[in-house]
């Protein structure tokens, strides 16, 4: 289990007018998992007694044969940047995520088959483009105006593998 992250920003500031800023971010985690469970304990089919028996809630255990791990890489790309235009403000920004998402995950959390452990594997990318253009008043008075565009769009397709056994 661990998480590394790395940022690192530059600015740029030619007058008292302008400046703009331009970070990128890498982080990478990787997490364990143990799914808690309770209940009675179980017998899926009524002949092979299975499980640990009677769990309660106090007990707070995790009884799956297989694993639950899951995996982060992101990385963020941002560019900021203000020009003041005497009447007004414009500001900008362009932003860039990109991150892939990969889990293994044990299907039968309760352990209702000791021994089974079917692994569901499932990756997710992520791909995040943002931009954002707003101007805004410098009035001194009691009110101001702003205007504003937006746009963000996620892009990924997500795949889901597992197995799809059948026992009776």
């Amino acid at each position: 289990v661990s998480t590394d992250s790395a940022r690192i920003t530059l600015g740029f500031r030619p007058n008292d007018d302008f400046e703009a800023y331009l970070t990128y971010q890498y982080l990478k985690s990787k997490n364990r998992q143990y799914a808690q469970v309770f209940g009675p304990g179980g017998v899926p089919d009524g002949v092979n007694p299975s499980g640990p028996g009677a769990v309660s809630v106090e007990d707070r255990i995790a009884v799956s044969d297989g694993i639950m791990n899951f995996e982060n890489e992101t990385q963020f790309l941002n560019l900021n940047a203000s020009w003041n235009l005497g009447f007004a403000t414009l500001q900008g920004l362009a932003s860039y995520q990109s991150s892939e998402l990969e889990g293994f995950r044990d299907q039968d959390s309760g352990n209702a088959i000791p021994g089974y452990a079917p692994i569901q594997h499932i990756e997710t990318p992520y791909r995040i483009p943002t931009f954002e253009l707003r101007l805004t008043s410098n009035g001194d008075g009691m009110f101001g105006w702003g205007l504003g565009a937006f746009h963000s769009k996620q892009r990924g397709d997500t795949v889901v593998n597992q197995p799809s056994d059948s026992f009776f």
